[in-house]
């Protein structure tokens, strides 16, 4: 690089995905949202959606999901 040019740093850019989960992230419900959003959302997302949203938000997919089998399994 000579002195002419200027560096530019370049920021990396958040994911419209992060930026949701960042801003839903101030709410109570933000569990409970995550969760809705994989249910109805195709698996081969669900990478993207818990790297955006947290690992924790899988637990909570994974004990959500348990909840609706065994309620399931008692109504039948």
């Amino acid at each position: 690089m000579n002195k002419n040019q200027v560096s530019v740093v370049k920021k990396s850019k958040s994911s419209l995905l992060e930026k949701t989960c960042d801003l839903i992230r101030n709410f109570p419900e933000y569990l409970d949202v995550v969760v809705s959003v994989a249910r109805k959302t195709d698996g081969r997302h669900w990478a993207d959606l818990f790297a955006a949203a947290g690992r924790s938000t899988e637990y909570a997919l994974q004990a959500s999901m348990l909840f609706i089998l065994i309620s399931t399994l008692i109504t039948v």
